[in-house]
């Protein structure tokens, strides 16, 4: 990629200005801390998919509403979802994605299945990123899952080797 240096030099004032004028007021305090916290329900959400998965039990809506980040609504705390600060929907994810006719009723443990294999692959070995991108990019049930709804998780469960990527970053 190559960034004229104007627009490094707008970046440059842009992040000086925000360091100076964020990070240590309270709003920001608590924007960083609410990380620390997200990340342990992560990964408190994400062990016990895997508990699940390894008792046979059904995993799809736990994947889908316990490992995608959604936004902090009353509906959203009442299904049970993963609230995070970088949310990838305000909405059910089923909804949402039925509507726009990017997946059948029918196929949501198939998306379910992917996430989790994806998610999975990659905290075993980062590594294996790419070929786990390629892989997961691919499949038919990948359809609207694009990087805010996966960083989330990766980054919670491995925090040193997977950055928190989405549109408000």
């Amino acid at each position: 990629m190559n960034i004229s240096s104007d627009k490094l030099k707008e970046f440059t004032v842009l992040f000086e200005e925000f360091i100076n004028s964020y990070p240590d007021t309270p709003k920001g305090i608590k924007h960083i801390n609410s990380y620390s916290q997200q990340r342990e329900s992560g990964r408190r959400n994400y062990q016990a998919i895997l508990e699940a998965k390894e008792a046979g039990e059904d995993i799809t809506d736990r994947v889908l509403f316990q490992l995608l980040p959604y936004k902090d609504t009353k509906n959203n705390r009442k299904l049970g979802a993963w609230i995070h600060i970088a949310p990838a929907t305000i909405h059910n994810v089923k909804t949402w994605f039925e509507n726009m006719r990017w997946t059948q009723p029918e196929d949501w443990s198939k998306v379910a299945t992917i996430i989790f294999n994806f998610v999975s692959a990659c905290i075993k070995n980062k590594d294996t990123l790419s070929i786990n991108c390629q892989d997961f990019d691919r499949s038919t049930f990948s359809k609207g899952l694009q990087a805010g709804f996966i960083t989330p998780i990766l980054n919670a469960l491995k925090p040193n080797d997977f950055i928190l990527i989405n549109n408000k970053s």
